[in-house]
């Protein structure tokens, strides 16, 4: 009994200490984050006020957008949440041929929408969202959720709790990584307790009688890994060199042998994807993407199979199903500003999309659809060019956050700012030329936000590295990532 005792003890300091040393680790990993994605998820996210003898509903967390609704719920009016990460924030904005202008227009039921996206939320913490949401009177809910599935290390706070929870999810990924990689395996893990909340979200629904729409997520196949390029290797900084003067044969021979020395080395398999597309082979281009995907530590993209269990579990609890990536994913020029978010000239077709679906469901037929709204006034050639250059802008501070972002990389070239640099010029060279021109001038042209918020304070930082990444595409007119240049 004693040798159990102390074998039980050893093993329990062993815990704590392990538990310890990851609190720590994690600290550093969640920096900022951590009051955003760990202490505000402890707080309800729905705040609920007393007032002429109901209740006034507003957000009860930090980055949540504004809303407000009463409860009890008027008469006669028909209550639609989107819940879900930064994809569901996109279907907020506002204007002309906004997602909620256009849903509202093919509606013939008054409808108030209440937008819960939540930016870097993964499923676990949709979840809870999703459920506070069941308590006020939905009639539908429409979910996106799918692009932050990282798995434990995403989902577990910093602190004892956080690392318990996460030990029986590493298991499983250590079982599913058996003849597998380990990112292999935490990435199957990540999807079995994705799909299993889908579909417990799924079921809570329709125990309550409320219509439930699972949307798959639209990504940028032809979006950039993550991370620094292996320029230190001959074999790639040789076939990056061919890529930019078009010798594509020469290339993909580099490309294959520096894979053949790394294989699945997610910028090898990227650029041997560029390579077939820029050659025609858009079967083989496809398979290199996807491959290149699956393999990216950062695992910020939904990717073909997680869309393809996102329609089973729609089809299997009954669910409807807004098919964003089949409307506006994997087309060249892609219509999304970075792997997953969408223009705003393109809200309208994501609202189409979602009404189609509903349209389609049996769930959603009191909202009583009316059909495809009638199609939007023609914008006049300065609305378009202003469009164009908001999207030049956007692109810009994506491409200012990934040379900034994380705090203390050393600069190199990051492929992600050459793509974003390349769509931004094609759209309004003008206006990059302009904001490149100083100090001063870059820094008006940033947007600090909740994520990077020292963006306009690093202009002085970022000027050369911008400079440096948009000699190509904006100086010279390079045209290597075809995906980012949509001027329609």
């Amino acid at each position: 009994m004693k040798k159990i005792i102390l074998g039980l003890s050893v093993l329990a300091a062993a815990l704590l200490a392990v538990s310890a040393a990851w609190t720590g680790a994690t600290r550093g990993r969640w920096g900022n984050f951590e009051d955003y994605m760990c202490r505000e998820t402890a707080k309800p996210f729905f705040l609920s006020v007393h007032a002429d003898g109901g209740a006034l509903v507003t957000q009860g967390r930090k980055g949540a957008r504004p809303f407000s609704f009463s409860m009890p719920k008027p008469a006669g009016v028909k209550r639609v949440f989107v819940i879900g990460e930064s994809a569901a924030e996109l279907l907020a904005r506002g204007g002309r041929d906004s997602f909620e202008e256009t849903f509202r227009s093919a509606a013939g039921t008054p409808v108030e929408i209440i937008n819960c996206g939540m930016g870097a939320y993964d499923s676990s913490r949709i979840y809870g969202v999703f459920t506070e949401a069941l308590a006020y009177a939905p009639d539908l809910i429409i979910l996106l959720s799918g692009n932050n599935e990282i798995g434990p290390e995403m989902e577990a706070c910093p602190g004892p709790s956080g690392f318990f929870r996460a030990v029986p999810r590493w298991l499983r990924a250590l079982f599913f990584s058996a003849g597998r990689s380990w990112r292999e395996g935490l990435r199957r893990e990540a999807d079995r307790a994705h799909a299993a909340r889908l579909e417990k979200m799924a079921a809570l629904a329709g125990r309550r009688g409320v219509g439930f729409m699972l949307c798959t997520l639209p990504y940028n196949p032809a979006f950039p890994p993550y991370g620094p390029m292996p320029l230190e290797d001959e074999d790639f900084a040789a076939a990056l060199a061919l890529l930019e003067r078009g010798e594509m044969s020469g290339a993909q021979a580099r490309l294959l042998a520096f894979v053949s020395k790394k294989p699945g080395n997610t910028f090898g398999l990227y650029y041997l994807g560029l390579a077939a597309a820029k050659a025609g082979d858009a079967g083989q281009a496809g398979d290199f993407y996807e491959r290149a995907l699956a393999s990216d530590h950062r695992s910020d993209r939904a990717g073909a199979a997680r869309n393809s269990y996102i329609r089973g579990s729609a089809a299997r609890t009954g669910s409807c199903l807004g098919d964003l990536e089949a409307a506006l994913g994997g087309r060249l020029p892609a219509p999304l500003a970075d792997g997953v978010h969408w223009h705003k000239r393109y809200d309208r077709e994501a609202a189409l999309e979602i009404l189609r679906g509903l349209a389609a469901c049996p769930a959603a037929q009191d909202l009583r659809l009316r059909g495809t709204p009638p199609p939007p006034e023609e914008r006049s050639p300065a609305e378009r060019r202003e469009a164009l250059r908001e999207e030049s802008r956007a692109m810009l501070n994506y491409a200012a956050a990934y040379l900034l972002f994380p705090a203390g990389e050393p600069p190199y070239l990051n492929s992600r700012a050459l793509y974003q640099l390349e769509g931004a010029c094609a759209r309004d060279k003008e206006f990059i030329g302009a904001a490149l021109a100083s100090e001063s001038s870059l820094a008006e042209a940033l947007t600090d936000n909740m994520w990077v918020g020292e963006l306009r304070a690093g202009a002085k930082t970022l000027l050369p590295l911008l400079r440096r990444h948009a000699e190509g595409p904006c100086a010279r007119g390079a045209r290597l990532y075809a995906g980012g240049t949509d001027r329609s």
